[in-house]
């Protein structure tokens, strides 16, 4: 079972396999690499999740939510025309199926 990514792109006009994985991934494979030109790259770590940033993130978004729901909330004129009350009864239906309190 391969545990590495492998794609085709062209590059000048001819086919090129792009493989990606661990060095142990690759290595293991170094048979199919035999007689090829390779061209290595390293590639950085992904970063280690910082908890005080996330838990930063997660409060502004909590926030700005609360604030999008208090403008929801805030008294909206009642259309006078009977048409645009029934539009907005329908849109009303709509984000209530979707889950937004109205």
């Amino acid at each position: 079972m391969l545990k590495y990514r492998i794609w085709y792109t062209q590059s000048m006009g001819e086919a090129m396999k792009i493989v990606e994985g661990t060095w142990d991934e690759l290595q293991a494979q170094a048979d199919d690499f035999r007689g090829h030109k390779l061209r290595l790259l390293v590639l950085p770590e992904p970063p280690e999740p910082d908890d005080a940033r996330q838990a930063e993130l997660t409060d502004a978004v909590t926030r700005m939510l609360a604030r999008a729901d208090q403008c929801e909330r805030s008294a909206v004129p009642q259309a006078s025309d009977p048409r645009k009350q029934e539009h907005q009864a329908g849109l009303d239906e709509k984000y209530r199926a979707m889950g937004f309190k109205i």
